[in-house]
Order: C-alpha cells, then structure tokens, then sequence
C-alpha cells in the first residue's frame, strides 16, 4: 500500500448505523490497517437519538467527526469540516441515510463510494461497490460489483460480548431493551417495568436488568421514567435508587431493575425482551432467547422516515392519514425481529399490535416455566452467521481504493 495518507469518510445517521455497523467496521480497520484514517460524516435522521457526535467521539478508531449540519455543507458548499481531507486518497463509506447524499460527498471528493446494504441494492449503476449481507439480497445475481460479506451486526455482537454468563441454576436473569431513542424509552420502559411487575406474581426471584443505551444519559433515563407525560401506554413509573450511583431503579410497582451497559445486559440475561431493532439481532447472534413487543397506539405520535414522517404535519387531516400509513405498514409487514426476518420464519415470538402488558407477561412466564430455550439458541446463532463480516468489508474497501 502506498505511503500516501488515506482517508475513509463513513457515511452514517441513527444509533443503529452507529452501534451495530461502524462499531465492528472502525475497529477491523484500526486493527488490521492502522496508518488509514477513519473519519464519521453524519447524515440527517428522523430516527436520530441526538447523542450521536457524542458516541462516536469516544469510539475507538474513530479519528474525526462531524455533525449532519457540517456534512450537508460539506455536500452542498464544499466546506471541509475540522479534521477532515479536502483531497487526497479516500474512499466514502455508505452505512446509512439518504443514498444519494453519500453519492454526492463521493462526487464532490472526486473519491469512489462503497455501499454496506442489509436487505437490496440500490443504485448500483452510481455505485463503485456494494456490500451486503448474503447471496439472498435483490441485485446480487448478475451484478460483479455486489460482494456479499455477511453480518455485521454480529461482528458488533461479538465483541461487545466475547463471553456470556454460565447458567448456574439459579434466579432467572431477563433483560429489558426499550431502544436507543427518548420516544421510545419513553413509552416502552414503564410498559416494560408493568410486564416485569405481572411476571413476578408467577416466577418471583427473577433478576431485571435494564440494557441502558450509550444514547441515552442518566439523566434522560430517569425523566423518561420518572413520570407520565407524554405517554401512551400502559406502565409504572421508577426512580433511582440512589441518585449518587444511578445505577438501579426501582418501579412503583417495586420492581428492582439494575441499569447496565448493553454489553453487560446480553453477557447476563437467560431471556430478554425487546423491540423491534438492531439489539434483536446482537441479541440472536449470540444465542440469547427473546422475546419482541411492540405495543401499537396513537401512531400518528412516532417519527416515520420520507414523506410519511412529514404527513402529519398537515392541518386537520395530517395526523389521520399518517395513522392510517403508519397501520397499513405494520399489518403488511411478515416479521419484524432480525432472525425471523433471515430465516423468513418466526423463531422469536412477536407480539404486535394493541397488546397489554399482561398479554406479554405471560408469553415471558410461559418461557421462564419452560426452560426449553436451548433449541431456540442453536437457532437463532444458526441463522445469524459466523462473524467476520467488518473484515471483509475492510477487505474490499482498500480493493476499491486500489483497483
């Protein structure tokens, strides 16, 4: 490789980008090609958590970053954020937010552009190459610039979680993950704490952790828990334990919740219940038994991505028609955790729709009774793939650079 400075511009927008694909990208290429700059360009995302600059300064191998104000300038001005190149060698790297914007940044570096796809191929006459998940994804068949690398998500997995606690007999372990962004902690983690509350009336002595994401701070935490403003489902409030720790909340129910890292949240839980996300995925690749709420009410409340996400703006009629939208989506939508979705079957149960907590306590009671998740796990890890994916797509990142 040439002695001359190379920079990667990693095209990203929400937590999941950030956390699941990035993470195990940065740190295969800081470990296997040091000398090469990796710099964060983030995008605009309705999704977004607004902790995202703030990840992504403190993440390994990650040697600068701009915020999507910056790099919409950058696109459309030219003006180089702080800590980037404004020539050079370089590739840029789609993981996600609007395509054609990556496709504009690569345009105005003079640089090829690299796209990671999950589920198919767009664009790919624009493209210098596109990496994606398996042989299965639309586009692949025909197309010699389609490489297929496999996972990502369960590369992040892996080394988020490189060992899981032994089962030891004892109190089953279930681990709460309400997401990654404020709307939806808001509404998921006192539906959550109520589930926890009903399941201990039938298995008492189970151990509740809660998956804190490094998108959420503490203090946010416990605002979002702390009170029913704004809610739209069913739940119990909480509240720190100790506010010097922060480290347990406790549910008006009295619920006892210790507060942890995801890393930490999947290294210990026998079970885990979740919503729709990446965290479904990490969850599978490393075997973990799950189960997926999503609780449906007043829709027209959640950010929805393009044009649907603006719909219930409009005066009157607006919050109607995205209602509507919003419903037409999930009722049409087959499977909705990251497993069932690969295997195009339902491995994980999934409880959508108006559902209660009750509803959901006892799916989780029945599995805690059961014991009998073992084949669950040999499936899910089945159907996620073996790791290596981050090293493949630095492979063929630097072969582009070359060719």
């Amino acid at each position: 490789m040439s002695d001359s400075p190379i920079q990667v511009v990693a095209v990203v927008n929400g937590p999941g980008e950030v956390a699941a694909w990035l993470y195990p990208f940065a740190d295969a290429l800081r470990s296997q090609h040091p000398e090469v700059r990796l710099r964060a360009a983030l995008l605009p995302c309705v999704f977004a958590s607004g902790q995202e600059t703030a990840v992504l300064d403190g993440m390994p191998g990650i040697d600068a970053v701009c915020t999507p104000r910056a790099t919409l300038r950058w696109i459309t001005r030219g003006e180089t954020p702080p800590g980037f190149e404004r020539a050079g060698r370089g590739c840029v790297v789609h993981f996600g937010g609007e395509l054609m914007l990556s496709i504009l940044l690569a345009r105005r570096l003079r640089q090829p552009i690299v796209v990671y796809e999950e589920q198919r191929v767009r664009w790919s006459t624009l493209l210098d190459k596109v990496c994606v998940v398996n042989e299965r994804v639309g586009g692949v068949n025909g197309n010699h610039k389609v490489r297929a690398v496999g996972n990502l998500m369960v590369d992040a997995a892996r080394l988020r979680v490189p060992l899981r606690r032994t089962p030891n007999g004892g109190p089953h372990s279930v681990a709460l993950f309400p997401g990654s962004r404020q709307y939806f902690v808001r509404q998921v983690l006192p539906f959550l704490l109520r589930v926890a509350a009903q399941v201990e009336r039938s298995v008492p002595g189970t151990t509740w952790v809660l998956s804190k994401s490094d998108f959420i701070t503490h203090d946010e935490l416990g605002s979002l828990v702390g009170g029913s403003n704004h809610r739209v489902l069913e739940g119990d409030t909480a509240e720190w334990e100790d506010h010097t720790s922060r480290d347990v909340l406790i549910s008006s129910a009295g619920v006892r919740v210790r507060v942890v890292s995801p890393a930490q949240a999947m290294a210990d839980a026998d079970l885990a219940i979740t919503i729709p996300g990446t965290s479904t995925a990490e969850l599978a690749a490393l075997g973990i038994p799950m189960i997926l709420a999503l609780p449906t009410y007043r829709l027209h409340t959640l950010p929805l991505p393009g044009l649907a996400g603006h719909l219930g703006g409009i005066p009157v009629l607006g919050p109607a028609i995205k209602e509507a939208v919003a419903r037409t989506y999930i009722r049409t939508r087959r499977f909705w955790a990251h497993p069932n979705r690969l295997a195009d079957e339902r491995i994980v149960p999934e409880l959508v729709g108006p559902i209660s907590a009750a509803d959901v306590a006892t799916e989780v009671t029945a599995s805690l009774h059961a014991n009998g998740n073992g084949d669950m796990s040999k499936r899910l890890r089945l159907v996620m793939g073996e790791p290596g994916a981050a090293l493949r797509l630095v492979n063929e990142v630097l072969a582009t650079l070359r060719s």
